[in-house]
């Protein structure tokens, strides 16, 4: 039975190399949540590990495939199986998070994690969206995603996944990363940051003058993706 759905960026690691890379750079500790587990290809290795194992499926065929597969972990309390989004997951803190996203909710997953708290998270995205977390201003890939990452977390490359990890074969690579909260910006309005990013960025090839007003002069002939995070920080604590 096919139980994946390529539309939706469904696609399961088959290489127990990249498994244990990533649960590898995964810290010790009490309790780990793994996002999107499809058939426990991951859990497995994680429940060698960790003591306390949280995993929170939507597609309730996987479900079914967890309860089953891992029935003894579930008995004995080392494993906890959540069938739900896990975009409106409100579970308790963790420890540690990992997970290889569905590419279609990548930016939807990072913003989900800048909500909540936990010591480190390593996570498998498609490779040109972990390229746009870690962007450099003045290139295509630099979004408001990279300055959103930025102000939320610190970001470290771990490894480029070849496809041929996966099955179904994707069209494109992966790449593993790790993200860790911070709080460095504790002075800024977070919902009126949001807004003026999305504001700026929609208007990226406009000079900064002709979008906000009260342009600071030495921003005024710039274009938003020219800026380097630092900079428009300043230039929303501006606005």
């Amino acid at each position: 039975m096919k139980l994946y759905t390529e539309k939706y960026g469904q696609v399961l690691l088959r290489d127990k190399n990249i498994a244990q890379i990533e649960i590898s750079n995964l810290e010790e500790g009490e309790k780990v949540l793994e996002i999107g587990p499809g058939e426990g290809f991951l859990t497995q290795f994680l429940l060698e590990k960790y003591p306390k194992v949280t995993v929170v499926e939507s597609d309730h065929r996987f479900v079914d495939i967890l309860r089953v597969k891992f029935f003894d972990y579930v008995e004995h309390g080392q494993l906890e199986i959540i069938h739900g989004d896990f975009l409106e997951y409100e579970g308790l803190v963790q420890d540690q998070i990992i997970g290889n996203v569905p590419y279609h909710i990548s930016s939807k997953i990072v913003q989900k994690l800048s909500t909540m708290k936990f010591n480190k998270a390593v996570l498998m995205f498609q490779s040109e969206f972990a390229t746009t977390l870690m962007a450099k201003p003045s290139t295509k890939e630099y979004t408001r995603m990279t300055v959103f990452a930025y102000l939320n977390f610190n970001i470290e490359f771990i490894k480029l996944v070849s496809r041929n990890s996966f099955s179904p074969i994707p069209g494109v690579d992966s790449a593993i990363i790790s993200l860790r909260n911070h709080d460095n910006f504790p002075d800024l309005d977070w919902n009126l940051a949001e807004t003026k990013l999305r504001q700026m960025f929609s208007q990226k090839r406009k000079k900064l003058k002709n979008v906000i007003e009260n342009c600071p002069v030495q921003f005024q002939e710039n274009r938003i993706d020219q800026l380097p995070p630092e900079s428009i920080i300043n230039l929303l604590r501006n606005e």
